[in-house]
């Protein structure tokens, strides 16, 4: 029997051409990721039944994960903070100060060595931890919109 390793995780984002097989681009390093699928049932009881019936609800799931900062050609953490963090040169007492671009969907990709999973959602959280003798790192969270693009996971 193998047990899984989560010392091959990938992250890959896409922020324009979220459909495109090609679109996305590698971000780094992951030190770990996590992904939580919800279904809300539908009360279908009616006033003449004596027990609870039910009936498949909305479906809906989110995530998060830690990314580990590397200074080499390849990778691109700055491409998580995109949704994220805006920058603006406007004077901050000027009328449209706190004016930066409105966040937009990002297609994720999560890898665990073959294991994929491809999904479409809105960054929710990014922080980044800078500690001494430690590696700097980002952790982020994500929101899930649609249902998810990719599940792929092998029985064996």
């Amino acid at each position: 029997m193998s047990f899984k390793s989560g010392s091959t995780g990938k992250l890959y984002i896409a922020n324009t051409n979220l459909t495109s097989a090609t679109g996305a681009s590698y971000v780094g390093k992951v030190r770990d990721w996590n992904i939580s699928f919800t279904q809300s049932p539908i009360d279908t009881t009616t006033l003449n039944q004596t027990d609870r019936t039910l009936t498949q609800g909305i479906r809906s799931f989110n995530g998060g994960g830690t990314v580990l900062y590397y200074n080499e050609s390849n990778s691109n953490f700055q491409l998580l903070t995109k949704n994220m963090i805006a920058t603006s040169t406007t004077d901050p007492t000027a009328r449209d100060a706190g004016k930066a671009t409105e966040p937009s969907m990002v297609r994720l990709e999560l890898e665990c060595g073959d294991e994929t999973i491809s999904v479409y959602a809105y960054m929710t959280n990014f922080a980044i931890t800078c500690a001494t003798g430690e590696v700097l790192s980002a952790s982020f969270q994500f929101e899930g919109t649609s249902a998810v693009k990719t599940f792929e996971f092998s029985n064996g």
